[in-house]
């Protein structure tokens, strides 16, 4: 016998606005508003449209010379719920050096239907929403007034109904960065890009997220996993990743409206009126450490056996004891030196390298 669904009314009513900021914000809605108008947001989800399980979704990271696109989908199996990446793409668009809204318009209506015929069955798109203005500054910068204009075309074209798409949707970047608990006071943007390679490439490694068959796609997901953010032919990861991220995180948030329309469900740190992203940043915090501490013992382990070859190496060599005897105090001298040197901070190891550098120059 089904269930009978949840009075998202009542569930909501005594909730107070942090908890409404908060739950808003865990669904992938705006978070700022009124009560009033957080809870109409968050009863509206009880009318919109279920997304089919498995049907793919285009993910588009704005841009004019890094424009990012990425085609994904979910599984339909509930034993492996992994996001599946289809196509995955880096485009730079021929309008550099123009304004020109006849370009502009054609350039959409060029590349709008080419990323849909890379995989049958796309119903959803995604834009990443872009700012006017950065950091609250009074003007507009020439290059965002190019690519909110594309951005604009593109949303055009997309809801065209010659493309049957039942939903084109903006996806604000800072929702996305908060959701991975990368956005935060001090939280510079260069270090969030950076960041958002790190979070894909984990979820790569631990099977949530897949990549297909497809050419190219193996290659590209092992780039990610190795952090490299830009490879040869200036392929900036920073934006594929942006695409993707964008992709699953919006698939992450649909997943959770599911479950809060049909079950009620609201996750604690909302009913305790606390941040989520603050404990996805703690999350990962702690799951990089782990990663360092991990990689940290490789790298002891690996310097430990090329000394011991080197050591052994030498006690072989012809010649007088007390030769041999001062090679191994040297050896071990350097065991010791390096060893003492991983225990030290990251950021100390790499001002002493840059000042060793600079001696030998």
């Amino acid at each position: 016998m089904a269930m009978a669904p949840p009075d998202l009314a009542a569930l909501l009513k005594p909730l107070r606005l942090s908890a409404l900021t908060n739950l808003s914000g865990h669904l992938g809605l705006p978070r700022s508003g009124t009560k009033a108008t957080l809870t109409a947001g968050l009863l509206s989800l009880a009318t919109l449209p279920p997304v089919a399980a498995g049907a793919p979704i285009l993910s588009i990271d704005m841009g004019i010379r890094n424009l990012a696109t990425c085609i994904l989908s979910t599984s339909t199996s509930t034993s492996s719920p992994a996001i599946r990446i289809h196509a995955w793409q880096r485009h730079s668009l021929p309008l550099d050096d123009t304004l020109s809204l006849p370009a502009y318009a054609a350039e959409a209506h060029r590349i709008v239907p080419a990323l849909l015929a890379q995989h049958d069955g796309v119903r959803t798109a995604l834009v990443e929403h872009q700012r006017w203005r950065t950091h609250g500054g009074a003007g507009v910068l020439q290059w965002t007034i190019r690519v909110n204009t594309f951005e604009a075309m593109l949303h055009a074209v997309l809801a065209s109904p010659t493309h049957s798409l039942s939903a084109v949707e903006c996806v604000e970047s800072l929702a996305v960065a908060k959701t991975w608990g990368l956005s935060g006071r001090g939280v510079r943007a260069a270090d969030v890009k950076r960041e958002k390679v790190r979070v894909l490439a984990t979820l790569l490694r631990r099977g949530e997220v897949e990549v297909g068959e497809e050419e190219g796609m193996r290659g590209l997901a092992e780039r990610v996993q190795g952090g490299v953010m830009t490879v040869r032919g200036g392929e900036k990861l920073d934006d594929l990743a942006d695409c993707a991220l964008q992709g699953v995180t919006w698939i992450k948030w649909m997943r959770r409206r599911r479950r809060f329309v049909e079950e009620g469900v609201m996750p604690v740190e909302v009913l305790e009126g606390r941040d989520e992203w603050e404990l996805a940043a703690v999350e990962r915090a702690r799951v990089r450490q782990e990663e360092e501490a991990e990689d940290a013992e490789v790298e002891v382990e690996e310097v430990e056996d090329v000394v011991e070859v080197v050591v052994e190496k030498r006690r072989r060599r012809p010649g007088r004891r007390k030769l041999r005897e001062t090679e191994d105090a040297e050896v071990v001298e350097v065991v010791v030196e390096e060893k003492r040197r991983r225990g030290r901070p990251r950021k100390l190891r790499e001002t002493e390298e840059v000042e060793g550098d600079a001696a030998l120059v």
